[in-house]
């Protein structure tokens, strides 16, 4: 078996960097908007521009990894790879400037629910035209198998750590 090391770490991710450019930025970018939105001061008059960011990158992360997925599988042109991903960052700068000044709980359970959709796309993305239930079904287990190891990764180490934004745990 093979132990961690630095140098396979930064390989991977690298790997995957160059796997899902977009996804990753977005992600990050929705990660800085939310930590903002977090350290906002709610007693005065306080702009919006940080939530209606996170939520429209993290809807442009899903709805890109759904796209780099397909394209993966099946689309062998970068031009039409390109049209594709343009035309998703004009679907997230439409959502961002459709949002109003105060999200309020309607504009939430649209989000909610795009945001569902998004990931019911990411797990069918590269079976929509294959005909391969076996592989939908392994794919789909893959990806739950490591959202559930990441979740556990992340309740250790907040718990670990002590990190203020976890729950406490009185059993």
């Amino acid at each position: 078996m093979k132990l961690f090391s630095v140098a396979t770490i930064g390989q991977k991710a690298a790997e995957t960097f160059k796997r899902f450019p977009l996804p990753l930025i977005s992600a990050f970018a929705a990660v800085v908007a939310m930590i903002c939105v977090s350290h906002q001061d709610r007693t005065e008059h306080v702009s919006h521009l940080y939530e209606r960011l996170a939520m429209a990158s993290y809807l442009y992360m899903l709805l890109t990894i759904s796209i780099s997925l397909f394209a993966e599988r099946f689309i062998v042109k970068r031009v039409h790879r390109y049209a594709v991903a343009s035309l998703a960052v004009g679907l997230a700068v439409l959502y961002y400037f459709s949002l109003p000044d105060t999200i309020n709980i309607a504009n939430g359970t649209r989000f909610a629910v795009l945001a569902i959709a998004l990931h019911l796309l990411v797990a069918f993305a590269p079976f929509i035209r294959a005909d391969e239930m076996n592989g939908l079904w392994q794919f789909n287990k893959s990806l739950f198998i490591r959202i559930l190891t990441s979740g556990v990764y992340s309740a250790v180490l907040s718990e670990v750590l002590h990190w203020p934004f976890w729950p406490s745990t009185n059993f």
